[in-house]
C-alpha cells in the first residue's frame, strides 16, 4: 500500500531525519529545515530528492509527484489571493 504524498513537508518526513534529507540533497541542514518549514522545495533540488529516495528505497517520490505538489501549492496560493482581494 502506498501513501499519497500531500505536501513537501510530508515528503521530507519520509527521510529518517531532516539531517539525512539534507545529506542526500548535499545542502546545509538549515536549508533543509527551511524547506520543510515553508513546505516548499525549489525544483533545483528535485533530482537529488528523487535520487536520494531511490537510494533509500523510499517509494512514491517521482518528478511527477514533485510537480503535482508544486502545482497544487500554486493553485492554493492563487485561490487565497483571489479571496483576499
Amino acid at each position: 500500500m502506498s501513501v499519497k504524498i500531500m505536501s513537501f513537508r510530508q515528503l521530507v518526513d519520509l527521510w529518517p531525519s531532516v539531517a539525512e534529507f539534507a545529506k542526500d540533497l548535499r545542502c546545509r541542514e538549515n536549508t533543509a529545515h527551511v524547506m520543510r518549514f515553508r513546505d516548499s522545495i525549489h525544483s533545483r533540488w528535485w533530482a537529488q530528492i528523487v535520487e536520494g529516495a531511490k537510494r533509500r528505497r523510499i517509494k512514491g517520490i517521482t518528478f511527477e509527484v514533485l510537480a503535482r505538489l508544486q502545482a497544487e501549492k500554486k493553485i492554493t496560493a492563487a485561490a487565497s489571493a483571489r479571496h483576499a482581494a
